[in-house]
């Protein structure tokens, strides 16, 4: 797959999840010792 068509697909993707509840949480915000998203995990 090209980068374009990947970029365009990833989009779709992310549009998707997000009408359906995801949310985006900040790739700085995770835990690598522990490899978790730690206020996702008090979320859930």
């Amino acid at each position: 797959m090209n980068p374009t068509a990947e970029a365009a697909f990833e989009s779709v993707i992310e549009a998707h999840l997000l009408e359906n509840g995801y949310v985006v949480v900040p790739n700085d915000s995770f835990d690598r010792d522990r490899a978790i998203f730690p206020q996702a995990a008090l979320m859930g």
